[in-house]
Parts: C-alpha cells; structure tokens; sequence
C-alpha cells in the first residue's frame, strides 16, 4: 500500500448508521458544522483546506499538525482520512499537497475499507458499487447491500483486489472514458474506537 498517499481528511459529528448497520462511506458521513471548532483548527495550524480557502463546514483538509487528533479527541469528535494513487492526485489535485504531516500514511492509521470514485462522483451514487440507494420518488431513504461477500462491517469494500474490479468495470463502461479509482478509507485511533463503541450499542 505505499503507493497509497493522503488525499484529503475530514472532521464529522455523525455517521450513517441504518437498522443497526452503519455505512461509512465517505460522502454519508456528517460534516462538522461547528464553526468555532473549525477556526481552531485552521488558527492553529493543525490543518487547511485542500482548495487553500478558510476552512468551513464542507472543507475537505490536509492535516499538518499532530494536535488535530487531540482537538478532535477533546470535542468528541470523528474524523476519517482519504487515501488515493498517484492517479486520482493527477484527477483531483490538491493545494498544500506536500504539507501533509509525514506520521500520517495508511499503513499507521486504521484502513476501514475501500471505495470507488471518479473524481469528487462516489460510485455508490453514479455508478456500479455493492451498495444501491433506495428511492422514494427522487428521494433517497436507505441504502441496500446487494453483494455481501464484499462488504464489510463497516459498510465498505473490503479488500482492494475488489475495489480495483469495481472501479475497472467502471472505467470501462464510463460515458466519458474517464477513469474510476479505488480510494481507501482510514481513521485515527480514537475515530475507530467511537466507531467500535457505535456496532456494539
């Protein structure tokens, strides 16, 4: 996995949890909206922003700092952290690329699992992924795993060998020929342990 580097990480209050189940993809997590928190974080200079922007609600980050986990840590807060190839940071640049803090790499944090995106469009959403929404109308109430053997506990793809498939099917069928990448999804210490906490209730 050393070809995997960081992409973006995010600050959320919540997970989507269904019927006992919880779905960790990342576009079904819920974002932080404390502005305070936020603020702390950018003055700080535990993080910025991707887009090199202040950092707000929706703000997608590169952590510089070790502080930023123990920010999270002292509100009670979540966090995940996306992980891509050198393919989706030519789609999907970033600012302050090289800022990252060099302790954060995916085989020191806890890789949840796997999905699948083109760039900022999720597969569960615009293409062919083991998960399909569940429509009302044009309303979204819920989500249905339609493989098992490949999902996780965690609502995700559990191995790369099937997200590289998942994405390759993808590409070959994309209207655009543009390209769907595998993104592996990764939390800190105490992330993973408010998530153990949240199966086991």
């Amino acid at each position: 996995m050393n070809k995997f580097r960081p992409h973006h990480s995010c600050i959320c209050k919540d997970i989507y949890t269904q019927n006992g189940n919880l779905f960790l993809i990342p576009e079904l997590w819920v974002n932080l909206g404390d502005i305070k928190v936020l603020k702390e974080v950018e003055e700080k200079g535990f993080a910025v922003a991707t887009d090199g922007q202040p950092i707000q609600k929706d703000s997608e980050l590169i952590i510089k700092e070790d502080g930023f986990f123990d920010l999270l840590k002292s509100n009670d807060l979540l966090s995940y952290t996306i992980f891509s190839d050198e393919g989706y940071l030519k789609d999907l640049p970033v600012f302050f690329q090289d800022e990252w803090n060099s302790e954060i790499k995916i085989d020191s944090m806890n890789l949840l699992g796997w999905t699948v995106n083109k760039f900022t469009e999720p597969a569960l959403l615009y293409g062919d992924f083991p998960i399909r929404p569940i429509l009302k109308g044009e309303e979204i109430i819920g989500y249905e795993i339609l493989d098992n053997t490949i999902i996780n506990k965690w609502g995700l793809i559990n191995t790369y060998e099937d997200a590289s498939k998942i994405a390759y099917k993808n590409s070959a069928e994309d209207l655009y020929h543009e390209i769907w990448r595998p993104l592996a999804v990764c939390v800190d210490k105490f992330t993973l342990k408010k998530l153990e906490s949240t199966r086991n209730t």
